[in-house]
């Protein structure tokens, strides 16, 4: 059972993953580079910002996921 959990984890992160960039391309404008650095430095944004609540007594990191 728990390998399932975790598989479908790893699923629904892949998933999140190629949405991000997906609309990543999608906003960037015709003749313009996609930056595809964009995806990784969001989600290490949220990431950084989760933690820092955690810290200060904010619940768990993952109540918002």
């Amino acid at each position: 059972m728990r390998e399932a959990a975790a598989c479908l984890r790893n699923e629904i992160k892949r998933v999140k993953l190629l949405e991000l960039e997906f609309v990543n391309e999608a906003l960037t404008g015709a003749g313009e580079a996609v930056d595809t650095s964009a995806p990784k430095r969001v989600r290490a944004e949220v990431r950084a910002e989760k933690a820092e609540a955690f810290r200060k007594g904010g619940g768990s990191p993952l109540a918002e996921t």
